[in-house]
């Protein structure tokens, strides 16, 4: 429900200027898109924020920066996006209790952000492609769509679709991702790597990864790109490799990129401290040469469990918190076992020994040795870079669980869990995420003479070409699963399209030019803005908008958006000069026709029990049909007046007057109900003009 004050506005403006278009906010500005999510908050998109709290309107402004949009973060937060072309562009949060902005990241003209309740995703479109991000804060891009821009994009329950571009894309969202078949990406070109026990992915350099040796190997790790090419080997100074296990990768203190190495083997439960090394991710380049560097000023962060000593190959790293979890492996004798989840809170003390809490077990089904029937449990794990997804690695089968909105990451591991994808790689232990979460690489230690590691690939079947020859955007989708979206610009087929197959092919419902925004109210009301001619209604099977523009006449709309007024339908346009809303359309009053020089019409409307349509056509050899339609689009009636044959015309006037009575009965002669219909001109098989009457009984 709105706030009481535009409640209040609504009564008394529609007492004055019933359904016309009406001022929402007094002030004139350029209005680019508006947020109605909080209860008695409104909230302008200009240059800057107008917010409106307390029926008081306040600017509050960065710099002058151009709001394309805001979405609401949290109770207290917005994220802004600030767009046009500068070099501040880019996600901000917005504080509702501070009035300060604080920026999150860059982005190079950037177009639209959106936010999908499916799968608890923000999404940002900009020159440089897809970005995405979990909690608003943390944003990778979507490699799939690095080239191009990204234009628009919407989503229907687990329906997504995606303007890329010169393509559209869809994808439909399941919680448990879909990836690919094995690839074989390489072997690893570097002899040393014979017992590969962890593996990460860099996020600051491209195609970069790290792993190490286990069990008293050097305390190196070494570097490789996704051909398993050899890019270095990387010395840690001051620290020993006791059983180094996994490796984790993100932040920690100052902001910066750590690598962390899991010292955590312990076979024979025999140690009373694990240690987990961190140090700042060295430089590194994807086509370098492979060189020898030493690492210095390594940390260590010493850790215990509180019910006593375990063996455990699981390192992850939040990247939400910075908090480290430690999932141990072979907690009891075989033939059953489980795994204990255990977490250290960010910032990690390196000073004294930190007891780390139990916050949970592992309930997926116990991995066994294939040879010796032994109890084996998790070899490796990473969280997604965005946070919102696990996967954990046993010698038989990768799992996965999806992080819901607001949970820990035990939380998480409690969620239901499912078996993707995986290929048995002999003593197979080590995961990764791709970067951008678009799948995840494996690495096997090299348990006989005649298996050689190999790096592994298994692609996130995600986003498919669906279309890319329609160069639409503004996506919207109906209740019934259509999508509706407008070719902007002058071309021949500017105009509005809509879609019945996620975007694979495109019906026009209407061509005209410098189409710049549409919206569909609650019911599915569509309606279309035009750079300067204003608001148009549309609705199957008109073959015209009908243009809305009493109190909105030749204003450049720049968006519209649902307004939000409990259920009723009613729209608000952004304008150049201001925002202004339209309620209770459905008296045909509120129509302003078009005009043209075949002069459809008809008299009276609303009408009770009949009305005369009456239409001009100079043509006097052509062939002229005229055809009833319910709001629902079936034909109730057709009348055949042949221009042909004047004679059979009805109420022939002037020599090129016409007009047809109809009494609101079907081809039957039945009566039908009350409502909304539409009569539609034809001359020659060829729509002419479509309009709107109202039966009422």
């Amino acid at each position: 429900m709105k706030s009481v004050s535009i409640m209040l506005i609504i009564l008394l403006v529609t007492i004055l200027t019933a359904y016309e278009w009406n001022e929402y906010c007094p002030l004139d500005y350029t209005i680019y898109n508006a947020n109605f999510e909080f209860e008695n908050i409104d909230i302008l998109c200009t240059n800057g924020l107008l917010i409106r709290t307390d029926d008081v309107w306040e600017l509050y402004d960065y710099s002058g920066l151009i709001a394309l949009n805001a979405i609401k973060l949290d109770d207290e937060n917005l994220l802004t996006l600030f767009g046009y072309g500068t070099n501040s562009d880019g996600v901000y949060r917005f504080n509702l209790n501070t009035n300060n902005f604080e920026l999150i990241d860059w982005f190079f003209a950037p177009h639209f952000l959106y936010y999908s309740a499916l799968d608890s995703r923000f999404y940002l479109g900009s020159a440089d492609g897809l970005s995405r991000s979990y909690n608003g804060i943390n944003w990778i891009r979507d490699n799939t769509f690095d080239i191009g821009s990204c234009y628009s994009m919407h989503n229907q329950n687990e329906n997504f679709v995606l303007k890329n571009y010169q393509a559209i894309y869809n994808w439909q969202y399941t919680e448990t991702p879909n990836f690919s078949p094995q690839e074989d990406l390489g072997l690893l070109e570097l002899d040393e790597i014979d017992e590969a026990s962890g593996l990460v992915a860099s996020r600051m350099y491209a195609n970069v990864f790290w792993t190490f040796n286990d069990s008293d190997g050097d305390p190196v790790i070494y570097a490789l790109n996704s051909s398993g090419e050899h890019l270095g080997i990387y010395a840690i100074d001051g620290i020993t490799n006791r059983d180094w296990e996994d490796i984790a990768i993100g932040g920690g203190p100052d902001n910066s990129q750590y690598i962390y190495i899991g010292d955590i083997g312990d076979n024979d439960s025999q140690y009373d401290t694990k240690y987990i090394y961190r140090f700042e991710e060295p430089t590194v380049s994807c086509n370098q040469s492979p060189v020898y560097e030493t690492i210095y000023g390594a940390e260590t962060i010493s850790v215990q469990y509180p019910d006593g000593n375990h063996d455990a190959e699981t390192l992850m790293h939040d990247p939400l918190t910075n908090d480290l979890y430690i999932i141990s492996k072979r907690m009891q004798p075989s033939p059953t076992g489980h795994d204990n989840i255990y977490y250290a809170e960010f910032p990690q003390s390196t000073s004294i020994v930190v007891i780390m809490e139990e916050v949970g077990e592992l309930d997926y089904p116990p991995a066994l040795d294939l040879f010796g029937g032994l109890y084996y449990g998790a070899t490796g794990g990473e969280i997604s870079p965005l946070g919102d997804e696990i996967l954990i690695k046993t010698y038989t089968h990768v799992y996965h669980w999806k992080r819901h909105q607001n949970q820990t990451i035990g939380e998480t591991l409690q969620n239901d869990y499912n078996s993707v994808t995986y290929t048995l790689e002999p003593q197979g232990e080590a995961i990764c995420w791709e970067p951008h979460c678009n799948g995840y690489y494996t690495v096997s230690e090299e348990p006989t003479p005649s298996y050689q590691s190999h790096l592994y690939f298994y692609d996130l079947n995600s986003w498919q070409l669906a279309n890319n020859y329609t160069f639409v955007e503004g996506f919207q989708f109906s209740s019934d699963g259509t999508l509706y979206a407008f070719m902007p610009g002058n071309s021949y087929s500017s105009g509005l399209y809509r879609s019945e197959d996620l975007g694979v092919n495109w019906d026009v419902c209407f061509l005209d030019t410098n189409l710049s925004s549409l919206a569909l109210d609650c019911y599915d009301n569509i309606f279309t803005g035009w750079e300067e001619e204003g608001v148009g209604f549309w609705e199957y099977p008109m073959n015209d908008p009908l243009m809305m523009n009493i109190g909105l006449e030749d204003q450049h709309i720049l968006n519209l958006v649902d307004f939000p007024i409990i259920d009723t339908p009613s729209i608000l346009a952004c304008t150049q000069s201001g925002a202004y809303f339209l309620t209770d359309y459905t008296n045909a009053e509120n129509y302003e026709l078009p005009i043209t020089n075949y002069e459809l019409q008809n008299h009276p409307n609303p009408f009770n029990p009949s009305t005369t349509i009456s239409f001009s056509v100079t043509q006097t050899s052509s062939f002229v049909t005229l055809d009833i339609y319910n709001i629902k689009g079936q034909k109730v009636k057709t009348f055949y007046p042949s221009l042909c044959h004047p004679e059979l015309v009805e109420g022939r006037g002037k020599s090129n007057q016409y007009s047809v009575t109809w009494r609101g009965v079907d081809q039957n002669n039945n009566p039908v109900s009350s409502g909304i219909y539409f009569y539609q001109l034809k001359v020659d098989g060829e729509v002419i003009q479509t309009k709107k009457m109202i039966l009422m009984k």
